[in-house]
């Protein structure tokens, strides 16, 4: 069996925690996930599929661990080829959808929504770092197909001592030629301009970046960007 498996120890500490939606093995051109008692499989190549398989039953053995049903779905490289799992292993009459813990908090799952199930195990430290603000208001922006994102960035600038240049011989407005007009005119009669520079100067820039991404088919994407400043 590949060492890419989680071992008894680890496994526990799930349990402990109130926690049923992880990963159980990472491998190369696949891995598996636990949500409750189902398995996901996730695979590029059949060949990682069925050992995958083989593998997990070993491990189970091991633990010891009992699951009820197999999914299995494959990872296409263009999105608009993303199918559901299939069941592969189970009793095809039990309803697709399930419930698993991350943290004694419930999800739903679902397997035959789409390519994704309801839940990222990955993201189990994003959703306990947001239980931990509790917000009041939650923008939830989760899709079933992977194809819809917003994203919010804050965008700042702080600069000091910026140097600046004026121009101190500007002609005082009348009519006539405007070099008699420049204030040192008759100082330096033959000088075209003087310049003074200033590092006094403060630049302070704040801006609120917002990018909203919907993915549609055969690989076309809209993707606004607005900005405040």
């Amino acid at each position: 069996m590949s060492p890419g498996w989680i071992d008894a120890s680890l496994f526990r500490d799930f349990q402990a925690e109130g926690t049923a939606a992880h990963r159980l093995c990472t491998m190369e051109d696949g891995w598996v996930e636990r949500f409750g008692h189902d398995i996901l499989i996730s695979f590029k190549r059949v060949l990682v599929r069925e050992r995958l398989i083989q593998e997990l039953k070993e491990w189970a053995d091991g633990i010891p661990f009992k699951f009820e049903r197999i999914f299995a779905r494959f990872v296409p490289r263009k999105s608009e080829q993303r199918e559901p799992p299939r069941l592969i292993c189970g009793n095809p009459t039990e309803n697709l959808q399930a419930i698993a813990t991350e943290r004694r908090l419930k999800f739903g799952i679902d397997f035959g929504a789409g390519f994704s199930v309801g839940l990222f195990p990955d993201q189990r430290e994003n959703h306990s770092f947001v239980r931990h603000l509790a917000p009041k208001r939650l923008l939830n922006c989760f899709a079933y197909t992977c194809s819809f994102s917003v994203s919010a960035a804050y965008v700042g600038v702080l600069t000091r001592h910026q140097t600046v240049d004026y121009a101190a011989d500007i002609g005082y407005p009348g009519p006539g030629a405007i070099a008699p007009r420049r204030p040192y005119y008759n100082q330096f009669p033959n000088v075209s301009g003087i310049t003074l520079e200033n590092s006094d100067a403060i630049s302070n820039y704040h801006a609120l970046q917002l990018s909203l991404e919907h993915r549609f088919s055969h690989a076309c994407y809209g993707m606004p960007s607005p900005s405040s400043a």
